[in-house]
Protein backbone atom coordinates (compact mmCIF):
# COMPACT_ATOMS: atom_id res chain seq x y z
CA UNK A 1 0.00 0.00 0.00
CA UNK A 2 1.07 3.26 -0.93
CA UNK A 3 2.01 6.18 1.20
CA UNK A 4 -0.87 8.00 -1.44
CA UNK A 5 -3.57 5.29 -0.15
CA UNK A 6 -3.05 5.36 3.37
CA UNK A 7 -3.04 9.22 3.36
CA UNK A 8 -6.22 9.06 1.09
CA UNK A 9 -7.73 5.75 3.32
CA UNK A 10 -7.54 8.21 6.32
CA UNK A 11 -9.73 10.66 4.83
CA UNK A 12 -12.62 8.29 4.10
CA UNK A 13 -14.37 8.47 7.36
CA UNK A 14 -14.55 12.14 7.72
CA UNK A 15 -15.81 12.05 3.76
CA UNK A 16 -18.33 9.57 4.70
CA UNK A 17 -19.42 12.02 7.68
CA UNK A 18 -19.82 15.05 5.77
CA UNK A 19 -21.12 13.62 2.73
CA UNK A 20 -24.34 15.99 1.67
CA UNK A 21 -27.30 14.87 2.89
CA UNK A 22 -25.76 12.26 5.04
CA UNK A 23 -25.17 8.25 3.63
CA UNK A 24 -28.45 6.40 3.25
CA UNK A 25 -27.74 2.88 5.19
CA UNK A 26 -30.99 1.31 4.75
CA UNK A 27 -31.81 -2.65 5.25
CA UNK A 28 -32.77 -4.65 1.89
CA UNK A 29 -36.36 -4.17 2.93
CA UNK A 30 -36.09 -1.08 3.51
CA UNK A 31 -34.56 -0.53 0.02
CA UNK A 32 -37.59 -2.46 -1.56
CA UNK A 33 -39.83 -0.52 0.20
CA UNK A 34 -38.67 3.15 -0.96
CA UNK A 35 -37.87 1.71 -4.72
CA UNK A 36 -42.06 0.68 -4.65
CA UNK A 37 -42.86 3.45 -3.30
CA UNK A 38 -41.41 5.00 -6.20
CA UNK A 39 -42.75 2.84 -8.96
CA UNK A 40 -46.16 1.55 -7.57
CA UNK A 41 -47.72 0.83 -11.20
CA UNK A 42 -45.03 -1.14 -12.16
CA UNK A 43 -44.80 -3.21 -8.77
CA UNK A 44 -48.72 -3.29 -8.95
CA UNK A 45 -48.75 -2.11 -5.45
CA UNK A 46 -50.97 1.18 -3.99
CA UNK A 47 -49.09 3.98 -3.32
CA UNK A 48 -49.85 4.47 0.01
CA UNK A 49 -49.12 0.68 1.21
CA UNK A 50 -48.00 -0.15 4.54
CA UNK A 51 -45.46 -2.48 5.93
CA UNK A 52 -47.03 -5.71 7.67
CA UNK A 53 -44.54 -6.37 11.23
CA UNK A 54 -45.07 -10.23 12.63
CA UNK A 55 -48.31 -8.69 15.27
CA UNK A 56 -50.24 -7.49 12.40
CA UNK A 57 -49.05 -9.85 9.86
CA UNK A 58 -50.24 -12.66 12.26
CA UNK A 59 -53.55 -11.12 12.98
CA UNK A 60 -53.85 -11.18 8.99
CA UNK A 61 -53.10 -14.57 8.87
CA UNK A 62 -55.94 -15.47 11.11
CA UNK A 63 -58.43 -13.69 9.75
CA UNK A 64 -57.65 -15.71 6.95
CA UNK A 65 -57.74 -18.71 7.99
CA UNK A 66 -60.56 -18.74 9.84
CA UNK A 67 -62.51 -17.37 6.50
CA UNK A 68 -61.03 -20.57 5.25
CA UNK A 69 -61.97 -23.30 7.96
CA UNK A 70 -66.03 -22.26 6.62
CA UNK A 71 -65.13 -22.10 3.06
CA UNK A 72 -62.70 -24.62 2.33
CA UNK A 73 -63.38 -26.97 5.26
CA UNK A 74 -62.29 -29.98 3.65
CA UNK A 75 -58.57 -28.66 2.60
CA UNK A 76 -58.39 -27.35 5.88
CA UNK A 77 -58.86 -30.78 7.69
CA UNK A 78 -56.42 -32.31 5.71
CA UNK A 79 -53.45 -30.41 6.45
CA UNK A 80 -54.47 -30.35 10.16
CA UNK A 81 -53.74 -33.64 9.92
CA UNK A 82 -49.97 -33.46 9.25
CA UNK A 83 -49.55 -30.35 11.34
CA UNK A 84 -49.12 -30.60 15.19
CA UNK A 85 -49.16 -27.35 16.12
CA UNK A 86 -52.37 -26.22 17.88
CA UNK A 87 -52.43 -23.19 15.23
CA UNK A 88 -51.98 -22.82 11.88
CA UNK A 89 -50.45 -19.38 11.38
CA UNK A 90 -46.98 -20.34 11.33
CA UNK A 91 -47.74 -22.74 8.23
CA UNK A 92 -49.72 -20.12 6.65
CA UNK A 93 -46.60 -17.68 7.25
CA UNK A 94 -44.00 -20.51 5.99
CA UNK A 95 -46.53 -20.73 3.12
CA UNK A 96 -46.45 -16.96 2.52
CA UNK A 97 -42.68 -16.95 2.50
CA UNK A 98 -42.13 -19.74 -0.29
CA UNK A 99 -45.08 -18.38 -2.13
CA UNK A 100 -42.97 -18.80 -5.83
CA UNK A 101 -43.02 -22.55 -5.26
CA UNK A 102 -46.42 -22.58 -5.38
CA UNK A 103 -46.53 -20.55 -8.10
CA UNK A 104 -47.57 -23.02 -10.55
CA UNK A 105 -50.17 -25.28 -9.34
CA UNK A 106 -49.71 -29.63 -8.73
CA UNK A 107 -51.98 -31.95 -9.44
CA UNK A 108 -52.09 -35.01 -7.27
CA UNK A 109 -51.32 -37.33 -10.28
CA UNK A 110 -47.82 -34.89 -10.53
CA UNK A 111 -46.99 -34.68 -6.90
CA UNK A 112 -47.41 -38.78 -6.61
CA UNK A 113 -45.26 -38.94 -9.88
CA UNK A 114 -42.24 -36.87 -8.29
CA UNK A 115 -41.93 -39.94 -5.29
CA UNK A 116 -42.23 -41.68 -7.70
CA UNK A 117 -45.44 -43.30 -6.82
CA UNK A 118 -48.22 -44.06 -9.54
CA UNK A 119 -51.42 -42.35 -8.92
CA UNK A 120 -54.15 -44.04 -6.79
CA UNK A 121 -51.03 -45.82 -4.87
CA UNK A 122 -52.55 -46.19 -1.01
CA UNK A 123 -51.28 -47.83 2.35
CA UNK A 124 -53.20 -50.51 1.50
CA UNK A 125 -50.84 -51.11 -1.14
CA UNK A 126 -48.11 -50.67 0.96
CA UNK A 127 -49.58 -53.39 3.41
CA UNK A 128 -49.93 -55.75 0.40
CA UNK A 129 -45.88 -55.44 -0.38
CA UNK A 130 -45.25 -55.37 3.09
CA UNK A 131 -47.37 -58.16 4.76
CA UNK A 132 -48.96 -61.38 3.88
CA UNK A 133 -51.93 -63.75 5.33
CA UNK A 134 -51.13 -65.13 8.42
CA UNK A 135 -47.99 -63.49 9.03
CA UNK A 136 -49.53 -61.18 12.54
CA UNK A 137 -50.98 -64.84 13.63
CA UNK A 138 -47.21 -66.41 13.04
CA UNK A 139 -45.44 -63.84 14.70
CA UNK A 140 -47.47 -64.05 17.83
CA UNK A 141 -46.71 -67.51 17.74
CA UNK A 142 -42.86 -66.72 18.25
CA UNK A 143 -43.70 -65.34 21.54
CA UNK A 144 -43.72 -68.62 23.69
CA UNK A 145 -40.65 -69.17 22.39
CA UNK A 146 -38.67 -66.24 23.02
CA UNK A 147 -39.76 -66.20 26.58
CA UNK A 148 -37.99 -69.48 26.97
CA UNK A 149 -34.22 -67.93 26.83
CA UNK A 150 -32.21 -65.59 29.10
CA UNK A 151 -32.10 -62.73 27.45
CA UNK A 152 -33.89 -59.71 27.98
CA UNK A 153 -34.08 -58.79 24.35
CA UNK A 154 -35.80 -61.59 23.62
CA UNK A 155 -38.41 -60.89 26.67
CA UNK A 156 -38.61 -57.67 25.28
CA UNK A 157 -39.32 -59.06 21.75
CA UNK A 158 -42.10 -61.24 23.04
CA UNK A 159 -43.86 -58.46 24.61
CA UNK A 160 -44.28 -56.07 21.69
CA UNK A 161 -45.09 -58.99 19.34
CA UNK A 162 -47.53 -60.56 21.91
CA UNK A 163 -49.63 -56.93 21.80
CA UNK A 164 -49.73 -57.09 18.09
CA UNK A 165 -53.62 -56.84 16.62
CA UNK A 166 -55.30 -59.45 14.24
CA UNK A 167 -55.76 -56.85 11.59
CA UNK A 168 -52.61 -55.25 9.48
CA UNK A 169 -52.83 -51.64 9.34
CA UNK A 170 -50.36 -49.04 9.31
CA UNK A 171 -49.41 -48.57 12.75
CA UNK A 172 -48.41 -52.06 12.90
CA UNK A 173 -46.28 -51.74 9.83
CA UNK A 174 -44.58 -48.88 11.86
CA UNK A 175 -43.79 -50.96 15.25
CA UNK A 176 -42.40 -53.74 12.73
CA UNK A 177 -39.97 -51.64 11.30
CA UNK A 178 -38.91 -50.29 14.84
CA UNK A 179 -38.64 -53.96 15.73
CA UNK A 180 -36.99 -55.68 13.12
CA UNK A 181 -35.25 -52.60 11.06
CA UNK A 182 -32.17 -50.96 12.27
CA UNK A 183 -32.38 -47.15 13.04
CA UNK A 184 -31.73 -44.08 11.37
CA UNK A 185 -27.93 -43.90 13.26
CA UNK A 186 -26.79 -47.34 12.13
CA UNK A 187 -24.12 -47.68 9.85
CA UNK A 188 -26.48 -49.05 7.20
CA UNK A 189 -29.98 -47.25 8.43
CA UNK A 190 -33.35 -48.87 8.02
CA UNK A 191 -31.73 -52.08 6.85
CA UNK A 192 -33.25 -55.46 7.83
CA UNK A 193 -31.56 -57.37 11.21
CA UNK A 194 -31.06 -60.49 9.04
CA UNK A 195 -29.69 -62.65 11.77
CA UNK A 196 -29.51 -60.19 14.68
CA UNK A 197 -33.11 -60.52 15.91
CA UNK A 198 -34.13 -62.48 17.71
CA UNK A 199 -30.57 -63.64 19.37
CA UNK A 200 -28.16 -66.17 18.46
CA UNK A 201 -29.21 -68.24 21.25
CA UNK A 202 -33.14 -67.99 20.46
CA UNK A 203 -32.69 -68.96 16.67
CA UNK A 204 -30.92 -72.11 17.69
CA UNK A 205 -34.27 -73.41 19.83
CA UNK A 206 -35.88 -76.19 18.41
CA UNK A 207 -39.52 -74.15 18.22
CA UNK A 208 -37.27 -71.71 16.60
CA UNK A 209 -35.22 -72.65 13.97
CA UNK A 210 -37.90 -74.60 11.53
CA UNK A 211 -39.71 -70.73 11.88
CA UNK A 212 -36.38 -68.63 10.73
CA UNK A 213 -36.58 -68.71 7.07
CA UNK A 214 -40.02 -67.24 7.26
CA UNK A 215 -39.07 -64.77 9.56
CA UNK A 216 -36.47 -63.74 7.62
CA UNK A 217 -38.13 -63.42 4.42
CA UNK A 218 -40.95 -61.46 6.81
CA UNK A 219 -38.23 -59.24 7.73
CA UNK A 220 -37.01 -58.57 4.01
CA UNK A 221 -40.37 -57.53 2.91
CA UNK A 222 -40.66 -54.75 5.30
CA UNK A 223 -37.42 -53.51 4.59
CA UNK A 224 -38.39 -53.71 0.84
CA UNK A 225 -41.82 -52.29 1.78
CA UNK A 226 -40.50 -48.60 3.80
CA UNK A 227 -39.14 -46.56 1.23
CA UNK A 228 -42.79 -47.02 -0.24
CA UNK A 229 -44.43 -46.34 2.96
CA UNK A 230 -42.05 -43.56 3.79
CA UNK A 231 -42.88 -41.98 0.01
CA UNK A 232 -46.71 -42.20 0.47
CA UNK A 233 -46.74 -40.50 3.69
CA UNK A 234 -44.08 -37.60 1.86
CA UNK A 235 -46.74 -37.59 -1.17
CA UNK A 236 -49.86 -37.13 1.15
CA UNK A 237 -48.27 -34.43 3.29
CA UNK A 238 -47.01 -32.22 0.03
CA UNK A 239 -50.20 -32.85 -1.76
CA UNK A 240 -52.15 -31.55 1.61
CA UNK A 241 -49.93 -28.64 1.58
CA UNK A 242 -50.53 -27.92 -2.45
CA UNK A 243 -54.09 -27.83 -1.82
CA UNK A 244 -53.85 -25.54 1.34
CA UNK A 245 -51.56 -23.70 -0.59
CA UNK A 246 -53.95 -22.89 -3.68
CA UNK A 247 -56.78 -21.58 -1.38
CA UNK A 248 -54.39 -19.93 1.30
CA UNK A 249 -52.17 -18.11 -1.09
CA UNK A 250 -54.54 -15.89 -3.20
CA UNK A 251 -57.09 -15.43 -0.03
CA UNK A 252 -53.97 -14.07 1.70
CA UNK A 253 -53.07 -11.80 -0.77
CA UNK A 254 -56.68 -10.80 -1.31
CA UNK A 255 -56.60 -9.90 2.64
CA UNK A 256 -53.24 -7.44 1.83
CA UNK A 257 -54.69 -5.91 -0.80
CA UNK A 258 -57.57 -4.99 0.47
CA UNK A 259 -55.67 -3.27 3.88
CA UNK A 260 -53.31 -1.65 1.47
CA UNK A 261 -50.15 -4.17 3.09
CA UNK A 262 -47.33 -5.84 2.44
CA UNK A 263 -45.17 -8.76 4.17
CA UNK A 264 -41.12 -8.70 3.96
CA UNK A 265 -41.75 -11.32 1.45
CA UNK A 266 -43.67 -9.33 -0.78
CA UNK A 267 -41.51 -6.67 -0.70
CA UNK A 268 -38.91 -8.68 -2.01
CA UNK A 269 -40.36 -10.19 -4.20
CA UNK A 270 -42.65 -7.02 -6.16
CA UNK A 271 -39.12 -5.44 -5.93
CA UNK A 272 -37.46 -8.28 -7.62
CA UNK A 273 -40.08 -8.58 -10.45
CA UNK A 274 -40.26 -4.44 -11.13
CA UNK A 275 -35.99 -4.36 -11.36
CA UNK A 276 -36.38 -7.68 -13.72
CA UNK A 277 -39.58 -7.21 -15.72
CA UNK A 278 -40.45 -5.13 -18.96
CA UNK A 279 -40.16 -2.24 -17.43
CA UNK A 280 -36.23 -2.50 -16.13
CA UNK A 281 -34.59 0.32 -18.80
CA UNK A 282 -37.67 2.86 -17.00
CA UNK A 283 -36.62 2.13 -13.74
CA UNK A 284 -32.70 1.88 -13.92
CA UNK A 285 -32.95 5.36 -15.67
CA UNK A 286 -35.26 6.59 -13.06
CA UNK A 287 -32.74 5.12 -9.98
CA UNK A 288 -29.49 6.21 -11.94
CA UNK A 289 -29.06 9.78 -10.43
CA UNK A 290 -29.75 8.15 -6.96
CA UNK A 291 -26.99 5.56 -6.54
CA UNK A 292 -23.22 5.77 -6.75
CA UNK A 293 -22.13 3.01 -4.60
CA UNK A 294 -23.52 -0.07 -3.24
CA UNK A 295 -21.99 -1.88 -0.24
CA UNK A 296 -23.45 -5.52 0.57
CA UNK A 297 -23.36 -6.57 4.00
CA UNK A 298 -23.10 -10.06 5.52
CA UNK A 299 -23.62 -11.67 1.95
CA UNK A 300 -23.11 -15.20 2.66
CA UNK A 301 -26.80 -14.43 4.37
CA UNK A 302 -28.04 -12.88 0.84
CA UNK A 303 -31.11 -14.86 -1.27
CA UNK A 304 -31.08 -15.98 -4.68
CA UNK A 305 -34.25 -13.02 -4.85
CA UNK A 306 -32.12 -10.61 -2.98
CA UNK A 307 -29.59 -11.38 -5.61
CA UNK A 308 -31.32 -10.50 -8.19
CA UNK A 309 -32.27 -7.42 -7.30
CA UNK A 310 -28.60 -6.70 -6.76
CA UNK A 311 -27.96 -7.55 -9.91
CA UNK A 312 -30.38 -5.48 -11.52
CA UNK A 313 -29.44 -2.24 -9.34
CA UNK A 314 -25.64 -2.90 -10.12
CA UNK A 315 -26.44 -3.09 -14.25
CA UNK A 316 -26.06 1.15 -14.61
CA UNK A 317 -22.47 0.56 -12.67
CA UNK A 318 -21.53 -2.33 -15.15
CA UNK A 319 -22.26 0.09 -18.20
CA UNK A 320 -21.79 3.42 -16.82
CA UNK A 321 -17.47 3.35 -17.04
CA UNK A 322 -17.18 6.93 -17.18
CA UNK A 323 -18.15 7.85 -12.99
CA UNK A 324 -16.20 6.38 -10.21
CA UNK A 325 -19.14 4.23 -9.02
CA UNK A 326 -17.98 1.11 -6.54
CA UNK A 327 -19.68 -2.23 -5.74
CA UNK A 328 -18.37 -3.43 -2.24
CA UNK A 329 -19.69 -7.22 -1.15
CA UNK A 330 -18.54 -8.58 2.54
CA UNK A 331 -19.14 -11.67 3.79
CA UNK A 332 -17.76 -15.04 5.28
CA UNK A 333 -19.52 -18.46 4.35
CA UNK A 334 -18.31 -19.88 7.44
CA UNK A 335 -20.88 -17.27 9.32
CA UNK A 336 -24.02 -18.10 7.18
CA UNK A 337 -27.34 -18.47 8.98
CA UNK A 338 -28.20 -21.06 6.85
CA UNK A 339 -31.83 -20.91 5.67
CA UNK A 340 -32.25 -17.51 7.29
CA UNK A 341 -34.66 -15.50 4.76
CA UNK A 342 -33.40 -17.97 1.76
CA UNK A 343 -29.90 -17.23 2.24
CA UNK A 344 -27.89 -19.40 0.15
CA UNK A 345 -24.50 -19.65 1.22
CA UNK A 346 -23.38 -21.33 -2.08
CA UNK A 347 -24.36 -18.56 -3.97
CA UNK A 348 -22.14 -15.94 -2.65
CA UNK A 349 -19.52 -18.00 -4.88
CA UNK A 350 -21.62 -18.13 -7.74
CA UNK A 351 -22.23 -14.28 -7.36
CA UNK A 352 -18.47 -13.32 -7.27
CA UNK A 353 -17.84 -15.15 -10.48
CA UNK A 354 -21.20 -13.57 -12.08
CA UNK A 355 -19.77 -10.57 -11.06
CA UNK A 356 -16.11 -10.58 -12.19
CA UNK A 357 -17.27 -12.17 -15.83
CA UNK A 358 -20.01 -8.62 -16.17
CA UNK A 359 -17.01 -6.60 -14.69
CA UNK A 360 -14.77 -8.31 -17.03
CA UNK A 361 -11.92 -9.06 -14.48
CA UNK A 362 -12.21 -5.35 -13.07
CA UNK A 363 -13.62 -7.22 -9.96
CA UNK A 364 -10.75 -7.33 -6.73
CA UNK A 365 -11.31 -9.81 -4.05
CA UNK A 366 -9.48 -9.71 -1.02
CA UNK A 367 -9.54 -11.93 2.33
CA UNK A 368 -9.42 -10.94 5.80
CA UNK A 369 -7.47 -14.07 7.06
CA UNK A 370 -6.90 -12.80 10.42
CA UNK A 371 -9.05 -12.97 13.56
CA UNK A 372 -8.21 -10.17 15.81
CA UNK A 373 -10.28 -11.91 18.55
CA UNK A 374 -10.27 -15.70 18.63
CA UNK A 375 -7.61 -18.17 19.29
CA UNK A 376 -6.01 -20.61 17.08
CA UNK A 377 -7.60 -23.17 18.52
CA UNK A 378 -11.01 -22.18 17.79
CA UNK A 379 -10.45 -21.60 14.43
CA UNK A 380 -8.46 -24.73 14.17
CA UNK A 381 -11.37 -26.49 15.38
CA UNK A 382 -14.12 -24.07 12.84
CA UNK A 383 -11.95 -25.39 9.64
CA UNK A 384 -12.10 -29.07 10.62
CA UNK A 385 -15.62 -28.43 10.62
CA UNK A 386 -15.88 -26.60 7.94
CA UNK A 387 -13.92 -29.01 5.66
CA UNK A 388 -16.92 -31.65 5.52
CA UNK A 389 -19.70 -29.16 4.78
CA UNK A 390 -21.00 -28.94 1.50
CA UNK A 391 -20.04 -25.51 -0.03
CA UNK A 392 -17.96 -24.46 2.04
CA UNK A 393 -14.63 -27.24 1.79
CA UNK A 394 -13.54 -24.25 -0.14
CA UNK A 395 -13.21 -21.51 2.25
CA UNK A 396 -10.51 -19.74 3.41
CA UNK A 397 -8.98 -21.00 6.65
CA UNK A 398 -8.43 -17.55 8.90
CA UNK A 399 -5.39 -17.47 11.50
CA UNK A 400 -5.31 -15.55 14.78
CA UNK A 401 -3.55 -12.51 14.77
CA UNK A 402 -2.35 -13.29 18.61
CA UNK A 403 -1.42 -16.62 17.48
CA UNK A 404 0.26 -17.46 21.11
CA UNK A 405 -3.73 -16.51 22.56
CA UNK A 406 -4.12 -19.77 24.38
CA UNK A 407 -7.60 -21.61 23.81
CA UNK A 408 -9.46 -24.78 24.17
CA UNK A 409 -12.32 -26.69 22.62
CA UNK A 410 -13.96 -29.65 24.98
CA UNK A 411 -16.39 -31.71 23.16
CA UNK A 412 -19.10 -33.41 25.76
CA UNK A 413 -20.87 -36.98 24.29
CA UNK A 414 -23.99 -36.30 22.76
CA UNK A 415 -26.56 -37.25 25.23
CA UNK A 416 -29.13 -39.13 23.34
CA UNK A 417 -33.06 -39.34 24.17
CA UNK A 418 -33.49 -42.36 26.72
CA UNK A 419 -35.64 -45.54 25.29
CA UNK A 420 -36.74 -46.96 29.00
CA UNK A 421 -38.21 -43.39 30.62
CA UNK A 422 -38.61 -43.96 34.39
CA UNK A 423 -41.59 -42.61 36.50
CA UNK A 424 -41.37 -40.08 38.57
CA UNK A 425 -42.71 -40.35 41.94
CA UNK A 426 -46.24 -39.20 42.32
CA UNK A 427 -46.08 -36.80 44.72
CA UNK A 428 -42.76 -34.50 42.40
CA UNK A 429 -43.99 -31.49 40.59
CA UNK A 430 -45.11 -32.18 37.16
CA UNK A 431 -42.76 -30.12 35.21
CA UNK A 432 -40.16 -31.35 37.22
CA UNK A 433 -37.57 -33.12 34.28
CA UNK A 434 -36.63 -37.26 35.77
CA UNK A 435 -33.13 -37.79 36.69
CA UNK A 436 -32.93 -39.73 32.97
CA UNK A 437 -33.50 -36.52 31.04
CA UNK A 438 -31.32 -35.76 28.56
CA UNK A 439 -31.39 -32.29 29.93
CA UNK A 440 -30.56 -33.36 33.41
CA UNK A 441 -27.63 -35.50 32.35
CA UNK A 442 -25.99 -32.84 30.12
CA UNK A 443 -26.46 -30.21 32.62
CA UNK A 444 -24.66 -32.21 35.51
CA UNK A 445 -21.70 -32.75 32.35
CA UNK A 446 -21.62 -28.87 32.19
CA UNK A 447 -20.93 -28.76 36.01
CA UNK A 448 -18.44 -31.33 36.44
CA UNK A 449 -16.29 -29.85 33.64
CA UNK A 450 -16.83 -26.32 35.51
CA UNK A 451 -15.78 -28.28 38.64
CA UNK A 452 -12.80 -29.80 37.13
CA UNK A 453 -11.41 -26.48 35.47
CA UNK A 454 -11.82 -24.76 38.94
CA UNK A 455 -9.53 -27.32 40.18
CA UNK A 456 -7.06 -28.00 37.98
CA UNK A 457 -6.47 -25.71 35.34
CA UNK A 458 -5.30 -22.59 34.84
CA UNK A 459 -5.21 -19.39 32.96
CA UNK A 460 -3.05 -16.36 31.46
CA UNK A 461 -3.10 -13.87 33.60
CA UNK A 462 -2.72 -10.25 32.66
CA UNK A 463 1.19 -10.10 33.16
CA UNK A 464 1.20 -13.25 31.11
CA UNK A 465 1.94 -15.47 34.11
CA UNK A 466 -0.44 -18.81 35.00
CA UNK A 467 -2.86 -17.88 37.48
CA UNK A 468 -5.79 -20.57 39.11
CA UNK A 469 -9.14 -20.34 37.65
CA UNK A 470 -11.93 -18.35 39.48
CA UNK A 471 -15.70 -18.65 38.95
CA UNK A 472 -15.44 -15.19 37.36
CA UNK A 473 -13.37 -16.09 34.16
CA UNK A 474 -16.02 -18.31 32.98
CA UNK A 475 -19.48 -17.77 30.96
CA UNK A 476 -21.87 -19.90 30.13
CA UNK A 477 -23.72 -19.38 26.62
CA UNK A 478 -26.74 -21.26 25.99
CA UNK A 479 -28.56 -21.02 21.99
CA UNK A 480 -31.79 -20.53 24.35
CA UNK A 481 -33.39 -20.34 27.77
CA UNK A 482 -34.90 -24.31 27.37
CA UNK A 483 -34.53 -26.80 29.88
CA UNK A 484 -30.62 -26.85 29.53
CA UNK A 485 -30.18 -23.35 31.10
CA UNK A 486 -32.59 -24.57 34.36
CA UNK A 487 -30.41 -27.66 34.90
CA UNK A 488 -26.64 -26.11 34.36
CA UNK A 489 -27.83 -23.61 37.10
CA UNK A 490 -29.17 -26.42 39.11
CA UNK A 491 -26.39 -28.75 38.70
CA UNK A 492 -23.80 -26.04 39.60
CA UNK A 493 -25.54 -24.77 43.21
CA UNK A 494 -26.16 -28.94 44.24
CA UNK A 495 -22.07 -29.06 43.50
CA UNK A 496 -21.43 -25.77 45.94
CA UNK A 497 -20.28 -24.02 42.65
CA UNK A 498 -20.51 -20.25 43.36
CA UNK A 499 -22.81 -19.09 40.42
CA UNK A 500 -24.71 -16.06 39.85
CA UNK A 501 -27.77 -17.68 38.66
CA UNK A 502 -30.43 -16.65 36.20
CA UNK A 503 -31.71 -12.75 36.25
CA UNK A 504 -32.60 -11.94 39.08
CA UNK A 505 -35.42 -9.45 37.66
CA UNK A 506 -36.91 -10.31 34.30
CA UNK A 507 -38.03 -7.09 33.29
CA UNK A 508 -40.58 -8.11 30.58
CA UNK A 509 -42.43 -10.14 33.14
CA UNK A 510 -43.48 -7.56 35.72
CA UNK A 511 -47.06 -6.29 35.36
CA UNK A 512 -46.24 -2.38 35.05
CA UNK A 513 -43.79 -2.90 32.56
CA UNK A 514 -46.52 -5.53 30.80
CA UNK A 515 -49.27 -2.36 30.63
CA UNK A 516 -46.56 -0.57 29.35
CA UNK A 517 -45.93 -2.33 26.78
CA UNK A 518 -49.16 -3.05 25.71
CA UNK A 519 -50.01 0.72 25.07
CA UNK A 520 -46.79 0.84 23.33
CA UNK A 521 -47.66 -1.85 20.97
CA UNK A 522 -51.26 -0.26 20.55
CA UNK A 523 -49.84 3.27 19.56
CA UNK A 524 -47.75 1.41 17.02
CA UNK A 525 -49.94 -0.87 15.81
CA UNK A 526 -53.75 0.71 16.40
CA UNK A 527 -55.58 -2.53 14.55
CA UNK A 528 -53.76 -4.45 17.97
CA UNK A 529 -57.08 -4.75 20.05
CA UNK A 530 -55.54 -7.28 22.34
CA UNK A 531 -52.68 -4.89 23.64
CA UNK A 532 -55.57 -2.05 24.02
CA UNK A 533 -57.65 -4.14 25.82
CA UNK A 534 -55.09 -5.04 28.34
CA UNK A 535 -54.15 -1.29 28.51
CA UNK A 536 -57.73 0.15 29.35
CA UNK A 537 -57.75 -3.30 31.91
CA UNK A 538 -54.45 -1.90 33.36
CA UNK A 539 -53.93 0.90 36.65
CA UNK A 540 -53.19 3.21 33.54
CA UNK A 541 -57.11 3.44 32.77
CA UNK A 542 -58.88 1.36 35.01
CA UNK A 543 -61.40 0.89 33.31
CA UNK A 544 -63.81 -2.27 34.04
CA UNK A 545 -64.46 -5.53 32.77
CA UNK A 546 -67.59 -4.73 32.33
CA UNK A 547 -67.00 -1.24 30.69
CA UNK A 548 -64.63 -3.24 28.49
CA UNK A 549 -66.95 -5.67 27.55
CA UNK A 550 -69.80 -3.11 26.27
CA UNK A 551 -66.64 -1.37 23.88
CA UNK A 552 -66.01 -4.39 22.73
CA UNK A 553 -69.42 -6.22 22.09
CA UNK A 554 -71.16 -3.66 20.68
CA UNK A 555 -68.69 -2.16 17.64
CA UNK A 556 -69.62 -2.98 13.93
CA UNK A 557 -68.16 -6.55 13.43
CA UNK A 558 -64.73 -6.53 11.57
CA UNK A 559 -64.02 -2.36 13.69
CA UNK A 560 -60.75 -2.44 15.41
CA UNK A 561 -61.46 -1.56 19.19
Amino acid sequence: VSPYDLSKARTLFARAIEAPGGLRIQTIHSLCASILRQFPLEGGVSPQFREMDEVSQTAVIEEVLDDLSETESAIMAGVSVFYAEESLVSLGRAVAAKADGFATPKTEAEVFEAFDLTPGFSFGDVLDLALEDGDLPFLRSLCATLRTTDMVSDHKLSKQLALLPETPSISVLLKLEDLFLTGKDAKNPFSAKIGKVPTKGAQELPGMASSMPRLDDLILRIEAARPKRVGLMAAQKTWAMHRFASVFLPAYSDAKLVQGVLDFDDLIRRTRDVLTGSALTWVLFRLDGQIDHILVDEAQDTSPSQWQIIQALTKSLMDDADRSRTLFVVGDKKQSIYSFQGADAEGFDQMAEDFGTQLNGQLRSRGLLHSFRSSPAILQLVDAVSEDLGGLGDSVRHHAFYDAKPGRVDLLPLVPTPTDVEEPAWHDPVDRPVDSAPSVKLGRSVAGVIQKLLQTETIQGKNGDPRAISPGDIMVLVQRRSAIFDQIIQACKSLGLPIAGSDRLKIGAELAVRDLLALLSFLDLPEDDLSLAAALRSPLFGISEEQLYDLAAHRPEKTAL
